[in-house]
């Protein structure tokens, strides 16, 4: 079982492959650069996470009132965090960028931390497969499900603007740009947390030595259903139906 790398993912490779391989002179090298794999109770997973934050995520034991946003990477989650928020707070608009994070954490990346300093009622981002997920009859959870050859196409951008699987250098832009922003929250307000999660996957992602012109981050592409008709060929589309 894997966490991020599922067969979408080997799909959007495919992908990779079918779309450049009439390209002269195209360095497939660049582009197929993973991040390492570890694992835990028998689930692979980025390193880029931290092993404390995710075995946290894993354990975690839901409590009365918890709600989880549930789904594959690239399927709409951050639309769907977007919504719970702004209906658990009846309409109230962010004051920073960075209160996403508290208001809507990713518990894979910030472990306990994210989930403790969440405000109540709110609801927890996660991309566990179901078999791994912290089950609660007292829970509610929302699942996101997305066509795959659009969760393709999603991936295939997401790469092809940051040169790098699962956008290291992406992640990067975000970072600094959320770092600097909590720094200067904790000298205005004597924040008591950290975010353990992002630090570990900052210095993860420097050790792999991404390119110096990272691109500006974007969360959201487009998100059309239906788009990757505007992508694949009759070819690419019946060589993908044969994996499914």
């Amino acid at each position: 079982m894997c966490h991020l790398f599922g067969k979408p993912t080997s799909l959007c490779c495919e992908l990779f492959e079918l779309r450049y391989s009439d390209i002269k002179n195209f360095n497939m090298a660049n582009v197929m650069k993973r991040p390492r794999y570890t694992k835990m109770n028998g689930l692979l997973y980025s390193e880029m996470f931290s092993p404390k934050c995710f075995q946290e995520a894993l354990e975690y034991k839901p409590k009365p009132g918890d709600v989880f946003i549930d789904t594959y990477p690239k399927c709409g989650t951050t639309w769907m965090q977007n919504v719970a928020m702004y209906i658990f707070r009846k309409g109230k608009e962010m004051e920073k960028s960075t209160d996403f994070l508290k208001l809507a954490p990713f518990i894979d990346l910030l472990g306990m931390e994210g989930i403790i300093n969440m405000p109540r009622p709110g609801a927890f981002k996660t991309h566990l497969p179901y078999s791994y997920m912290p089950n609660s009859p007292d829970a509610k959870y929302i699942f996101v499900a997305r066509n795959p050859k659009d969760c393709c196409v999603s991936f295939f951008f997401t790469i092809l603007e940051t040169n790098q699987v699962l956008g290291i250098g992406m992640w990067i832009r975000l970072h600094e740009k959320m770092m600097s922003e909590l720094r200067n929250l904790r000298e205005s307000e004597d924040m008591d947390f950290t975010f353990t999660g992002l630090n570990h996957m900052y210095e993860f992602n420097k050790s792999l030595k991404p390119p110096e012109d990272l691109p500006e981050f974007e969360e959201v592409r487009k998100g059309i259903v239906g788009d990757w008709r505007n992508h694949f060929s009759v070819d690419q589309t019946e060589r993908l139906n044969r994996k499914f």
